[in-house]
């Protein structure tokens, strides 16, 4: 076996290469194993803001980002590569990574390629070629999917981002960041209406608080004029298809004739609940009573307010059964409190049927 250099008469990739090889005789034939040159295709990992160079390209070199959020400037237009010379700069890092140009376009505009945080299992890539003038770059796409159910939408700078499925029934919202939720059912109970200007207690009371009715110049509708010791209480029907992971969510709508500023009304709200299945009695006790949002009143009277309180407590309860609510005042300085109604939101996943 002998070594000899051959020189190989034709361009590779746009590139005249010298190719180092082994020649073998056998019989009267040879035979070569050519070796690609040292630096032809080479890989180099980046970290840190990094300057492309002219031999980058001329080696067709791959950049390879595993960490850090920076900048990678391509050659400026008065040391253009030549054209077909190219380099591809994969990103499988957490960071950003932005491909500025420099004194030439990138696909005939102005801006800069930018590859989104990537992973090891989908990393961000794109090829940047020069055509002797400009550069042209072309992105790869990597499927961020990789479970059944998933979705796709844009992310960072409109890179295919992953959104994991959500729970069986829930509802998509849109939005720049698209999530998953449980379909929030909301029904208001007002406390009082009127007849004819005569109140009608909607909850169950004492003898206060007592209903009211505004009549005011378009407001006929009614209230409960909520002393600081009174109480008043109703149920709903919890829905079967209640989702059990989120807990409903609740807001009381008040008013007061108050003027003088600072004054607040601090309202509380008690849980019990009949499971409906024989298991309870339909007298269950309530749980610890939670506190509602503060108000706190300014100048004007008639003001209307509201309090909320989200995830109330739901200890007993069960899809299907029966949510008594009871509310209540605690210490507070407001000396006249009207409460008009209270909303209930319940998280469902939503299913056809009799509840």
């Amino acid at each position: 076996m002998k070594r000899a250099l051959v020189v190989l008469g034709f361009l590779l990739l746009g590139v005249g290469i010298v190719f180092a090889g082994d020649f073998t005789a056998i019989g009267s034939r040879s035979r070569m194993r050519p070796q690609v040159p040292v630096g032809i295709f080479a890989t180099t990992a980046r970290t840190a803001t990094y300057q492309v160079v002219p031999a980058d390209f001329a080696n067709f070199k791959t950049i390879t980002v595993p960490s850090g959020t920076f900048t990678i400037t391509l050659v400026a237009s008065s040391a253009q590569p030549i054209a077909g010379k190219f380099i591809t700069i994969v990103n499988y890092g957490s960071g950003v990574v932005t491909i500025a140009r420099s004194g030439q376009n990138i696909n005939d505009a102005t801006g800069s390629i930018v590859l989104a945080p990537a992973t090891a299992g989908a990393p961000q890539s794109v090829r940047i070629i020069s055509d002797g003038v400009n550069y042209f770059a072309s992105v790869g796409f990597t499927n961020p999917l990789t479970t059944a159910g998933d979705i796709s939408y844009g992310g960072t700078s409109g890179q295919p981002t992953r959104l994991p499925t959500g729970t069986a029934k829930q509802l998509l919202t849109a939005g720049t960041t698209p999530a998953y939720i449980s379909f929030p059912d909301f029904h208001y109970f007002p406390a009082v209406n009127c007849v004819n200007a005569v109140a009608g207690v909607a909850w169950s009371t004492g003898a206060t608080p007592a209903g009211a009715c505004r009549a005011g110049t378009n407001n006929s509708e009614g209230y409960l004029t909520w002393g600081a010791s009174d109480t008043a209480q109703f149920h709903i029907g919890l829905p079967l298809d209640w989702d059990t992971t989120q807990n409903p969510y609740v807001s009381l709508q008040v008013a007061s004739t108050e003027t003088t500023s600072g004054r607040t009304i601090n309202m509380q709200l008690a849980t019990a609940c009949a499971k409906g299945d024989g298991t309870t009695t339909d007298d269950v006790s309530f749980n610890t009573a939670q506190s509602l949002g503060t108000i706190t009143l300014n100048t004007t009277a008639n003001q209307a307010w509201k309090a909320t309180l989200n995830s109330i407590t739901m200890t007993g309860c069960t899809a299907g059964g029966t949510l008594r609510l009871k509310l209540s005042r605690t210490t507070d300085t407001a000396t006249n409190v009207r409460v008009y109604g209270l909303g209930v939101t319940i998280p469902r996943l939503l299913t056809v049927q009799a509840n």
